[in-house]
């Protein structure tokens, strides 16, 4: 029984990278897509069709993976026997633990007060973290180190979602 997941850069031609070329990703995407398409095979056998409909399927479930930075990281490190789903206590930063509850007092804090500065102050800071993050990413699944790629990617999980809600935060304070 084969437990490894399906290579989805090898499936749409493609390094296995965290760093993706964008539009590479969205061309070959979309060739597999007419290749694979299910009105091609309408006036084929009923198992010619359901392949094509299963290996359309595939490539979506491929195209917004890799789509997601976050999504991509952790196909990466499935792909490498990492399973992101289990934390352990060493695995956690302390440091980075306290300002994750520094940002969410700050985000509360902002949300309170209406501040739309404070709010734009913050969201700086986290764009800026997410960035450096993200690069340090790079270099660390570059070098063969999954182990600090598993700790980065439950940091950027926390930073994706803290982006999320400053967005919602700020839509509301401007009223969208």
């Amino acid at each position: 029984m084969n437990n490894k997941p399906t290579d989805y850069f090898a499936l749409l031609g493609l390094p296995q990278v965290f760093d993706l070329d964008s539009a590479q990703l969205e061309s070959n995407y979309r060739k597999l897509q007419v290749l694979w398409h299910p009105d091609r095979f309408v006036s084929e056998s009923d198992n010619k069709r359901r392949q094509a409909v299963q290996q359309t399927s595939l490539i979506n479930d491929a195209f917004t993976t890799l789509k997601s930075p976050l999504n991509r990281l952790q196909h990466l490190l499935e792909l490498n026997g990492i399973d992101t789903a289990v934390l352990k206590q060493e695995e956690l930063d302390g440091n980075f633990l306290f300002q994750q509850m520094e940002w969410r007092e700050t985000l509360q804090k902002c949300g309170v007060e209406n501040n739309e500065p404070g709010l734009q102050a913050l969201d700086t800071e986290v764009r800026s973290t997410l960035s450096q993050e993200q690069k340090a990413c790079v270099d660390s699944l570059g070098s063969g180190d999954y182990s600090k790629a598993k700790m980065l990617f439950h940091r950027l999980q926390f930073l994706y979602k803290l982006t999320q809600e400053i967005r919602a935060l700020e839509d509301r304070l401007l009223e969208y």
